[in-house]
């Protein structure tokens, strides 16, 4: 256990029980992440899901909560992209 600032830690691997049933759900709703919403749990053991400093973050711009939430924390919108991120129930939507 690497204890952080904030009193937070990095994922351990006897934590992985707690955090698959969560991820599957939220990756399976198809609205949050670009990853295939059938991601087997070997594959998603492989991907870093922690930050230590943020550098860019996209928001998709239909989640209107989001876009608003990082406008009011002055987060400027800098660029959209030209390939819309698609989603189950929203369709093809960009990313802002």
């Amino acid at each position: 256990m690497t204890p952080t600032r904030g009193g937070d830690r990095d994922a351990t691997p006897g934590d992985r029980r707690a955090i698959w049933p969560c991820f599957r759900a939220i990756v399976a709703a198809g609205e949050t992440y670009p990853y295939d919403t059938d991601m087997p749990e070997a594959q998603a053991r492989g991907l870093r899901m922690r930050y230590r400093a943020m550098v860019f973050n996209a928001v998709v711009e239909v989640n209107g909560a989001a876009v608003a939430l990082w406008r009011s924390l002055g987060f400027e919108i800098l660029a959209r992209s030209r390939r819309p991120s698609p989603t189950r129930r929203r369709g093809a939507s960009g990313c802002t």
